[in-house]
């Protein structure tokens, strides 16, 4: 069932900033989606906790549509667009901030920059992520001599 023009403007919009998965999207699909989702529970044969399953999706096929948030089913599910089916079930709704953080990551692609031995694990982008511990060392330079009469060779 595609959602209305009026269900999808009533969604909160996505947040303007580089998603990290591990710090943005990871605790809120802790908090609100692996008990049923994930390892111990795949209820409708859904798993969100590797990036292969999870795109792969359930029984009803993908929810997740990595560049179109507005046309990904597992924001229709969290954004209440089928009320007997709004998730998590049985929980505390997202609030419009999480929503928003899960929608900027499925507009961004959903990567997934968890260590890549993890089982449909991608390698983190170090474009998208910037942090410190994905970026190459690089030797610094040389200082400069201020007094030479410091200097002694090497034997």
């Amino acid at each position: 069932q595609q959602p209305t023009p009026a269900q999808l403007a009533s969604l909160p919009s996505p947040v303007k900033k580089i998603i990290e998965f591990s710090a943005d999207i990871q605790p809120i699909l802790e908090k609100n989606c692996l008990s049923c989702h994930g390892t111990a529970a795949q209820q409708s044969g859904l798993r969100l906790d590797n990036r292969a399953d999870a795109l792969k999706g359930g029984y009803s096929g993908a929810v997740i549509k990595p560049g179109s948030s507005a046309g990904s089913r597992l924001i229709h599910l969290v954004g209440g667009f089928e009320p007997e089916r709004r998730m998590p079930m049985g929980s505390e709704n997202l609030s419009g901030l999480e929503i928003s953080f899960l929608r900027a990551w499925i507009d961004q692609g959903a990567p997934w920059d968890t260590a890549p031995s993890q089982a449909g694990a991608q390698p983190p982008s170090t474009k998208a992520s910037g942090h410190w511990s994905f970026v190459p060392p690089k030797r610094p330079a040389v200082p400069a001599v201020q007094n030479e009469d410091w200097v002694r060779e090497k034997k």
